[in-house]
């Protein structure tokens, strides 16, 4: 009954709150996104209306005690208000809950206080980033602050929706974000029964991080991935995409091959670890397997691709270090056949609650990656280079950028292909030749118009506001965390003297032949006048 009203009320606050805080794109060019936030309150009101009409009418009504497992009775609704105003000690195992929740709360706050300042919509938002600074402090001192804290946060966070289509950081963010959520859920079931003991929350969690993992599984299962394998081929492409840049083609191609030998192990390693974990709540122990598992599977997806998962890592350690100690009482009731039998449901049935990023694909050894420079008035060029275009850095190394041109791309960011044909047809390809060869059989894209527009105007707008803001709020650079995904491009040349008039795409084909690493093919694709 617990699990099912916690997660109940999860789905709830998630439609209501993400319906108050996902802000318009013109919410974003505003100087405060908190206002733009307060006008946009009508789904939060009418949540909270109905929340005080629920608790008026549970006050009033007398309602049989719910009689609890351990033969507790439960008064429903009678302090329900009055419970809001508790502090983190009511809870069992209250420092254990303070301190899990605080550290999520301040690894969000970490990210969207110290973000570069975002030139598209040229504004610094300082207010609503020392706003959600001093609401994660108050997360430590009451747990009814991470409600407010969390719309802040998801506020804040939506404004990258934005010109370029959802970031590539969302993912990452809203397994923070829905432990956030469940921990509401769970607030408000609280406020409701006077439960203190957060076990249904601490066994969502476990469920919601195992998802993250069960559900790309499922999606390589549904692509036969784990017998075609591959793997290795990613660290070429991420290669192209930025990751080691500094090395030379011909190391690369050494570590490519050295990888190859350990294919087979590495698919093994991931369908242990992503299917596997529809299981993990089986024993105490294997809990402890698969999260050591997961944090050894980001570190050696970090060597191959450049994709640091340090925030499910950090949350993972952290989780461990709270709540996985030895004969820990919060944790040791979960492992008996009623609680496993409900996870296996609950993470199997993850993308109905909490919809995670089906990350499935097959490696190929072909990657189309992008290139943009800036020309001056005397033609002169000027790299730029992801770190430039901060805070929307992840979308320039993923380069996923092939609606700029009507030419056949056979394969997305990264070389990864949804396609088992067209993955057989680059394994079988030997040189550039046959690449072109098979671009040749295809059919030119018909332009995303709209899709265009809204890149060049991105483009241009940052290209204005960078000569006058570029030199301010450098500082935050020093603040900032890790980059989720890494480039080693080299340090943004310009000095905010240059007065570019153009910037030139350029797209750029590499290919693994299986013993060397080659730019097969560099054609420029688009200019975009940037004169106002």
């Amino acid at each position: 009954m617990m699990t099912g009203t916690i997660l109940a009320i999860f789905l709830t606050l998630k439609l209501f709150i993400y319906k108050t805080a996902e802000l318009s794109e013109s919410s974003y060019f505003a100087d405060f996104i908190f206002f733009e936030l307060l006008l946009n309150s009508g789904y939060l009101l009418l949540l909270v209306g109905g929340i005080l009409s629920a608790s008026l009418i549970l006050a009033r009504v007398s309602l049989p005690p719910l009689r609890t497992i351990s033969g507790e009775n439960i008064s429903i609704g009678k302090n329900f208000l009055k419970n809001f105003s508790h502090k983190w000690q009511v809870f069992q195992h209250g420092r254990s809950l303070r301190i899990f929740i605080t550290t999520v709360a301040i690894i969000l706050t970490w990210i969207y206080a110290t973000y570069s300042v975002n030139l598209y919509y040229n504004q610094n938002h300082w207010f609503d980033r020392v706003l959600l600074i001093f609401l994660c402090i108050g997360v430590y001192w009451r747990p009814v602050v991470v409600f407010p804290f969390l719309l802040m946060a998801v506020a804040i966070i939506s404004q990258f929706n934005y010109p370029l289509q959802i970031g590539f950081d969302r993912p990452t963010d809203n397994l923070l974000l829905y432990t956030l959520l469940l921990f509401c859920g769970y607030f408000i079931f609280f406020a409701l029964t006077e439960i203190r003991n957060p076990i249904g929350f601490v066994f969502l969690t476990i469920c919601l991080i195992a998802g993250q993992y069960w559900y790309p599984g499922l999606g390589k299962l549904e692509l036969n991935w784990f017998a075609h394998g591959n793997v290795y081929l990613i660290l070429a492409n991420a290669y192209t995409h930025g990751w080691l840049a500094f090395l030379p083609a011909d190391t690369l191609s050494e570590m490519t091959i050295f990888f190859s030998q350990w294919d087979t192990i590495m698919v093994i390693s991931t369908a242990i670890v992503e299917i596997g974990a529809l299981f993990c709540l089986w024993r105490l122990n294997v809990l402890k397997f698969f999260i050591i598992g997961w944090i050894s599977f980001h570190c050696g997806v970090f060597v191959l691709t450049g994709f640091f998962f340090w925030k499910w890592i950090l949350l993972e350690i952290v989780f461990w270090a709270i709540f996985l100690r030895k004969q820990s009482p919060i944790v040791t009731p979960l492992f008996n056949w009623r609680y496993f039998a409900i996870s296996v449901v609950l993470i199997a049935a993850i993308p109905y609650w909490a919809k995670p990023a089906k990350l499935a694909w097959y490696d190929t050894n072909l990657a189309y990656t992008y290139r943009l420079t800036a020309l001056d008035s005397e033609d002169r060029q000027i790299d730029l280079p992801p770190p430039f275009f901060a805070p929307y850095a992840a979308h320039f190394v993923f380069g996923n950028f092939d609606y700029l041109t009507e030419k056949p791309q056979l394969v997305g960011p990264y070389g990864a292909s949804q396609t088992a044909s067209v993955t057989r047809a680059l394994d079988a390809a030997q040189s550039a030749g046959d690449i072109f060869a098979l671009e040749a059989g295809k059919k030119d894209k018909r332009l995303k118009l709209a899709l265009i527009e809204r890149f060049e105007d991105y483009i241009k707008t940052t290209a204005g506001n960078y000569s006058h803001r570029q030199n301010k709020a450098l500082w935050l650079n020093w603040f900032q965390p890790p980059a989720t995904f890494w480039s080693f491009a080299e340090k943004v040349p310009l000095t905010g003297n240059e007065q570019p008039v153009a910037i030139k795409i350029t797209q750029v084909t590499s290919f693994f032949d299986g013993s060397a690493y080659q730019k097969i093919r560099e054609r420029v694709i688009r200019k975009i006048d940037v004169r106002h």
